[in-house]
């Protein structure tokens, strides 16, 4: 819904209502004919911002500060401008009587917004405190494999610029053709521009997806490590695997999990229920122990960390990789680079 920053007895707050006419109604209704209502646009929070915003906001809460009073402090005080705006919102919205996991789902891009609902929905004032910490820690961990994937980056990206300009300089002193020197400086700027491009990816949320779709080892530890966190907010196994879907974007998962979803409600075992190849090793085992216990935690968590040490060595394969890709690419301007500067030497002689 949008937003709109509302003016009325020197007093101004920003609201959330499905148009302005509806606004303006809801407030004429209360013989408040003298409001002013504007339209503002609030960016919603991104993983980066998320997690800088849900970090202020535990420091306060843990400070023994009361929630509204943590967003008015972030209102006042944070430097961005936009995070000051929503946390304004969203302590206006909970000062009219709304939820605070209503509101400040709004406020986080729809690609987040599956966590919201996995970890603060119906959170009481009591829980409210534990379940932003697991939700910190969940955003905290896909912010550090970005940031991860994102410096293995660096160092091949220095060298291949650094390859380029040697190789653009020498073009620009041996050739003589304007249309060659054109041709050069054309590979440099699309070269440039998709590394430019690569690094805004990696700045946004769509570079999850693209790890996500591509690397299975992700998608099950992403899978495996929200199932536990929340199992440990509360949730029972049946809600969990109702919510997790929203937050994946490939559809074999999104299937798998609605599939043992309705397994679980027709009442079969966790074995017939779960896909096994989602239990690797040992965790198969605690897997089928399940069905004569009845617990199915353990194997969860035997699942999770399986699947944790898996995708660190993928991470770890991947940061040793893109530097020898990066260094592949370099050599190749380096020795168009040296041939061009060599080449008529070894034609006089």
């Amino acid at each position: 819904m949008p937003w709109f920053k509302i003016s009325c007895d020197n007093v101004e707050k920003i609201r959330s209502f499905p148009s302005i006419e509806t606004a303006y109604l809801n407030h004429f209704s209360q013989n408040l004919w003298s409001v002013k209502i504007k339209e503002i646009k609030l960016k919603p929070l991104n993983s980066k911002q998320l997690e800088k915003f849900l970090l202020e906001v535990l420091k306060g809460l843990e400070a023994g500060l009361k929630l509204q009073d943590v967003l008015t402090y972030i209102s006042h005080h944070e430097s961005k401008n936009n995070m000051a705006l929503i946390a304004r919102a969203i302590k206006d919205e909970i000062s009219m009587g709304e939820e605070f996991n209503t509101c400040f789902k709004q406020l986080v891009e729809s690609s987040l917004q599956g966590y919201c609902d996995l970890f603060i929905c119906k959170s009481t004032s009591e829980q409210l405190l534990s379940h932003l910490s697991i939700l910190y820690e969940q955003i905290s961990q896909l912010r550090l494999w970005v940031i991860r994937l994102q410096k293995s980056l660096i160092y091949p990206f220095f060298v291949i610029q650094l390859s380029l300009i040697i190789w653009l300089t020498s073009q620009a002193f041996t050739k003589t053709n304007n249309l060659d020197i054109q041709n050069s400086a054309l590979i440099y700027f699309t070269i440039s521009l998709t590394q430019i491009l690569i690094f805004y990816l990696f700045q946004s949320s769509l570079i999850l997806g693209l790890v996500e779709t591509f690397f299975c080892a992700f998608r099950l530890n992403k899978l495996f490590n929200l199932l536990n966190a929340s199992l440990k907010a509360g949730n029972h196994l049946q809600a969990a695997l109702t919510l997790l879907p929203t937050n994946f974007n490939h559809k074999q998962i999104k299937q798998e999990l609605l599939l043992v979803y309705y397994h679980l409600r027709l009442g079969d075992t966790y074995l017939t229920s779960f896909p096994t190849y989602w239990f690797p090793k040992e965790s198969l085992l605690a897997l089928k122990a399940s069905c004569q216990s009845g617990d199915i935690i353990r194997a969860i968590e035997t699942a999770s960390h399986i699947h944790k040490q898996r995708w660190q060595k993928r991470l770890n394969f991947i940061e040793k990789l893109c530097p020898l890709i990066g260094l592949a690419i370099a050599g190749i301007f380096v020795s168009k680079t040296l041939i061009s500067i060599y080449l008529p030497l070894l034609n006089i002689g």
